[in-house]
């Protein structure tokens, strides 16, 4: 069977203080507006952007589409997890970061 890689948000951060520190707007720019804890998004291997309920950031899929392939190929790229084809994940950005569980799916 073909296999999708399941994204799911498991954490948002943000840190007020950098962002009072470096953004020209401060802490109103808040966190990601991009995602929600629990927002679940499939790949299916294409060009194409993850699919979920709403659009899925491209500086973020750029960040973890590293991981994205790996898992879709089917290589267990960490052997230090506790689950096979599974990984953790996160975009790049220093203020408001977001973490993704990326898992391996058969469809």
């Amino acid at each position: 069977m073909p296999r999708k890689v399941k994204i799911t948000v498991v954490k948002v951060y943000f840190f007020s203080e950098l962002a009072n520190a470096y953004l020209r707007d401060g802490e109103s720019v808040g966190p990601c507006s991009y995602f929600k804890e629990g927002d679940v998004f499939y790949w299916d291997g294409s060009d194409s952007a993850p699919i979920g309920k709403k659009e899925f950031c491209p500086w973020a899929r750029n960040d973890i589409h590293r991981a994205l392939k790996a898992i879709y190929e089917g290589f267990n790229p960490c052997d230090w997890y506790n689950q096979e084809h599974m990984e953790i994940e996160c975009c790049n950005d220093g203020i408001r970061p977001v973490v993704f569980k990326l898992e391996a799916v058969e469809e």
